[in-house]
Formats: C-alpha cells, sequence, structure tokens
C-alpha cells in the first residue's frame, strides 16, 4: 500500500526509453534520461556505413547514407564526463558483436548531404 512500483514484471528499452510493465498495477511506465538514440532493427549482413550526428536539438543516426532514427536533445546536453566512452557497449547479451574500421569523431556536426557523400566512399 502507497507504493508506486511494487514490481517490475517485464522491462524492454524501445527507442532510447526504458519500458516497465508493473504489478499489480499492470501499468505500463515509460522513463528516459539524458539524450539517447537508438536504431532497433538489426542489420544486414556485410558492411555499413554508420554515423550519428549530435546538433542542438536532436541526435540521429544516420545507417549506409540515410537517417534511421532520430530522439529529442531535452535541454542542454553536456558531453564532459570523467566517464571514458565506450562504442558498441550495451547490456548483458546485447553489446556490438563485429568488426568496425574507418572511426572517426569530428569536432562539429556533419550534415547530412556530408554524411551521404561518405557512405558512398
Amino acid at each position: 500500500p502507497g507504493s508506486y512500483l511494487r514490481r517490475a514484471w517485464s522491462m524492454a528499452v524501445y527507442r532510447g526509453a526504458l519500458y516497465a510493465g508493473s504489478l499489480p498495477q499492470g501499468k505500463v511506465m515509460r522513463r528516459c534520461t539524458g539524450a539517447v538514440v537508438t536504431h532497433d532493427h538489426p542489420l544486414p549482413a556485410g558492411w555499413h556505413h554508420l554515423a550519428v550526428a549530435r546538433g542542438n536539438t536532436e541526435l540521429t543516426i544516420h545507417l549506409d547514407g540515410r537517417i534511421v532514427a532520430r530522439s529529442s536533445i531535452p535541454g542542454a546536453l553536456d558531453l564532459n564526463t570523467p566517464a571514458p566512452l565506450h562504442i558498441g557497449g550495451a547490456a548483458i547479451g546485447h553489446a556490438f558483436r563485429g568488426a568496425m574500421r574507418d572511426v572517426r569523431f569530428y569536432t562539429r556536426q556533419l550534415t547530412p548531404e556530408e554524411i551521404r557523400e561518405l557512405a558512398s566512399r
């Protein structure tokens, strides 16, 4: 009695948000903190060009030169952190398994046209 959430019966991440089905209420709750963008689909076999761009108001994922996911940035996004950067990390069993080559970081947001050009090389 008086508790907000007694038990999360099932949980899943979709489009950067955590969803939990609760008991005994039977409600689905959504929680999202920070700025997250996900592409919740398996990649076809073979090499692909993948780019993530952070603008002033949104994050976008580009797959082979086209935008496949976007997410709004809630307020100011401060990327200054002492935590290490992890690429391909995820929950147990869901981390990236494959090879990466030609990994680049830019000090500015690339335009969609620039990303398409890089993907076509």
